[in-house]
């Protein structure tokens, strides 16, 4: 397997275990690359679909963690 595969189950494992289903994360595979599977698109279609798979890992990192912008600010519209 090469590194970029390796990479996109590792991130989708970890967005397993953050809470998503396997159904969200198969959606945003399907998103952002056109395709069901990462074996089937190539090098820059990948590396687009790592780069999507972490932003959605640090979402969830940050919205578990309950930081930065996504709490509600003392004295604020929300």
């Amino acid at each position: 397997m090469d590194s970029q595969l390796a990479r996109i189950y590792e991130l989708k494992l970890q967005l397993l275990h953050l809470g998503y289903h396997g159904f969200q994360v198969d959606a945003m595979i399907r998103e952002t690359i056109g395709a069901a599977t990462p074996e089937e698109v190539g090098p820059e279609k990948r590396r687009q679909l790592i780069e999507s798979l972490e932003k959605y890992a640090y979402f969830a990192i940050k919205a578990r963690r309950g930081g930065g912008d996504m709490r509600r600010r003392p004295g604020g519209p929300y």
